[in-house]
């Protein structure tokens, strides 16, 4: 596994990534999460999971891929104020 560590609206946070896999980051309203937040992870050919909130309520804040070795990521998505870093 592989870590990363994300940083959004003045809260930081790290997460393990399992190597051949994806981590997103989604918006979600606060009734739903305390912190507004839903991380999935999750390994190729699992299925991906999703906030179970309306999806009109989420919005992707970032989706990454860990590549096999696990030693990168392949940033697909990045919306503006996500920072991240391979821990």
């Amino acid at each position: 596994m592989s870590e990363i560590k994300f940083s959004y609206g003045g809260q930081e946070f790290t997460t393990p990534v399992p190597l051949s896999g994806h981590v997103k980051l989604y918006a979600v309203p606060e009734n739903y999460s305390d912190d507004g937040l839903y991380l999935a992870t999750w390994a190729n050919g699992e299925i991906e999971p999703i906030p179970a909130c309306a999806i009109g309520d989420t919005l992707m804040l970032a989706h990454l891929e860990m590549t096999q070795d696990g030693k990168s990521c392949k940033r697909i998505y990045l919306a503006e104020g996500v920072k991240y870093a391979q821990k």
